[in-house]
């Protein structure tokens, strides 16, 4: 193994050591700016079940459907299992085993607390910004059950101020994880580049069978594995809340082509207008307009990747 080589593997320490302390820090100074979205979504449940009654609309669903009805608390319980749990017990197995010596118990345990919690601790505000998103997914899901459900009592102007109100939270959330995704998103590059690099030249070089070259080839390689699935994990729950609201804007075209409305030509003309704010203007994740979380977003970082593995194959070269 090269010493450039070497070294970049090294620096995915030190990486996500400065990674997690900015993570934190920012977490800690935009606090209030969690607690103010948190206090805003509670307002819009509120406002929500006093308009569509939810324990009444959930009750006149059949078992299938029950099946289908929104479950944060039942997504909170995967998404902390599969996100965070198994990949940082699986990672930092193998981070501990790379460097694990029975000669010394007290190091081992050490080690095998400082790489689990580590790892847990990189994950966390990730899973938090998941769990944002799965709201405001939530929320349009709701309001879709209540208009296939009762499209007769249905009240535009309502409609569309809830709407407005939740669209506005998607938008703050964006600005609230803005700085936090943005450095998550270089540091996945990053650790993307480097790990396939680093599997390159490892398995390239002239001894490629050694325990701790194996091991560290399977390291890196979990590494870019994790990095990549959990983001297009994340921006597939952000497109989600996309789709969510293309759903919305297509039962509200099919009500406005009905005949469920009595007041027809003004309901009409409002959901017409509701509609053409849905298609038109449809809600997605900007961080701060520098990004938006995408399917276009996945591509734009493979292309990042491949560059700068090209760029470091130059270094290793030279």
């Amino acid at each position: 193994m090269s010493t450039f080589t070497y070294t970049i593997v090294l620096s995915f320490e030190v990486v996500s050591i400065i990674h997690v302390l900015i993570d934190y820090v920012i977490a800690w100074v935009k606090a209030p700016d969690l607690a103010k979205w948190l206090n805003n979504w509670n307002c819009i449940e509120d406002e929500i079940e006093e308009w569509c009654g939810i324990n009444k609309l959930f009750s006149n669903l059949d078992d299938k459907q029950t099946k289908k009805k929104p479950r944060i608390s039942q997504f909170q319980k995967y998404l902390t299992l599969c996100y965070v749990m198994l990949p940082s017990f699986m990672f930092g197995t193998l981070i501990a085993s790379w460097q694990f010596d029975l000669d010394y118990p007290i190091h081992c345990i050490l080690l095998m607390m400082y790489s689990y919690l580590s790892m847990v601790c990189y994950t966390l505000e990730d899973a938090k910004a998941i769990i944002m998103f799965k709201w405001v997914e939530v929320g349009f899901d709701i309001i879709l059950i209540h208009l296939k459900s009762n499209p007769t009592t249905l009240s535009p102007q309502k409609l569309e101020q809830i709407l407005s109100k939740i669209r506005f939270q998607a938008h703050h959330c964006g600005s609230y994880i803005a700085f936090q995704q943005l450095l998550l998103i270089l540091v996945t590059i990053y650790f993307s580049t480097s790990s396939i690099f680093a599997i390159v030249t490892i398995l390239s070089g002239p001894v490629g069978n050694s325990r701790e070259e194996l091991t560290l080839v399977a390291m890196v390689g979990v590494s870019a594995c994790l990095s990549m699935t959990k983001l297009y994990y994340k921006i597939g729950v952000a497109v989600g809340i996309s789709k969510k609201e293309k759903c919305i804007a297509v039962e509200i075209k099919k009500i406005e082509l009905g005949n469920e409305l009595y007041n027809l030509a003004e309901q009409k003309a409002e959901l017409k207008n509701i509609h053409d704010m849905l298609i038109n203007h449809p809600t997605e994740i900007s961080l701060n307009d520098y990004v938006k979380l995408n399917n276009q977003l996945i591509l734009g970082v493979f292309q990042q990747i491949f560059t700068q593995f090209i760029v470091f194959m130059q270094f290793h070269k030279a």
